[in-house]
């Protein structure tokens, strides 16, 4: 596998069918970024990192080629946590600006020219998701199936405090 790629909409979510299919979870217990996905297939749904300020969502584009929908660009602008994983993992990845959180410091860090394309996506992040939107939040979405059951991976599960 390789790191996704996301795209990123406003946090009104719409359910049509399997909300009893869902299941959220962390890929650590520290993470700031809450998944949620669906317990058949384990198929990465949507997510949201606390710095988002609830204001929108995350999801892969990888089912289908979905792209970075920020100020209608065509093409990703960047590809976070590449520091997680190995070179040779990242080989046969389309060559982006890598973004990371430097956990010892608590900063965010990347290669060069990431300041500009995080101050851009920090400005999406601060833009309210619209009045009208229709559909829940993630937090609601999240109430739903379970806030207090938010699994870790690989399969323990931590009880977490609103």
């Amino acid at each position: 596998s390789k790191p996704l790629l996301t795209s990123k909409w406003d946090n009104k979510i719409q359910i049509i069918s399997g909300r009893d299919k869902l299941f959220a979870y962390k890929l650590n217990a520290k993470s700031l970024f809450v998944n949620i996905a669906s317990s058949c297939c384990h198929t990465f749904l949507i997510g949201q990192h606390s710095l988002y300020g609830a204001n929108f969502v995350a999801t892969s584009n990888f089912f289908p080629i979905f792209h970075d929908v920020d100020d209608g660009a065509i093409v990703p602008t960047s590809r976070w946590f590449i520091n997680q994983w190995d070179a040779d993992r990242l080989e046969n990845c389309d060559k982006l600006v890598g973004i990371w959180v430097n956990e010892e410091e608590g900063t965010i860090a990347g290669e060069e020219g990431f300041e500009d394309i995080f101050k851009v996506e920090m400005e999406h992040a601060s833009k309210e998701t619209p009045k009208d939107a229709q559909g829940e939040t993630f937090d609601e979405v999240l109430d739903a199936i379970g806030r207090d059951q938010i699994k870790v991976v690989p399969d323990e599960t931590i009880t977490t405090n609103k």
